[in-house]
């Protein structure tokens, strides 16, 4: 696989990290009085939240980012 192709799979993977953090927190339900409906499902969903935050900082870490170079490269090699 290109660097480029590696990139691309990682970027998938971590889009995948942040829907999951989105998904979990909009989630909250309110009561009749603004209060969270339920507080321990609150919290999981923050924890689920932080957790793929951090799935997705650590790929973007571990990720070797094509350069312009890498992308030119690609052009040329594709024409």
């Amino acid at each position: 696989m290109s660097k480029i192709d590696d990139a691309a799979a990682a970027t998938d993977k971590i889009q995948d990290h942040v829907d999951n953090a989105f998904d979990s927190l909009r989630s909250a339900q309110v009561n009749g009085f603004g209060v969270y409906a339920d507080t321990s499902t609150r919290y999981r969903d923050l924890i689920t939240a932080r957790d793929e935050i951090a799935a997705a900082i650590d790929a973007m870490k571990a990720t070797d980012w094509p350069t312009n170079a890498d992308y030119d490269a690609a052009e040329q090699s594709a024409a």
